[in-house]
């Protein structure tokens, strides 16, 4: 049901960026496309079942020309 982590949410005027990281602070996906997520895989290979870190600046509807960032955690299940 969930094979890819994207980026949602209301007033999302722009995406300036989505990264993955993983525990080490390595940087395993990044896009500025609200379309494109990441499908638990880098450099071809399926990561481990592991907490990873997510971090995203946004531009908003509401935001008075000030990007939003968020950071937070998920867990990639297999």
């Amino acid at each position: 049901v969930n094979d890819v982590i994207y980026v949602d949410g209301w007033g999302i005027r722009k995406l300036i960026y989505f990264r993955v990281f993983n525990r080490w602070g390595q940087l395993l996906f990044e896009t500025n496309d609200i379309n494109i997520g990441w499908d638990g895989m880098f450099n071809g290979v399926p990561q481990n079942m592991e907490t990873y870190v997510y971090q995203v600046s946004a531009d908003t509807y509401i935001g008075e020309g000030k990007p939003v960032l968020k950071t937070g955690t998920f867990k990639l299940l297999k």
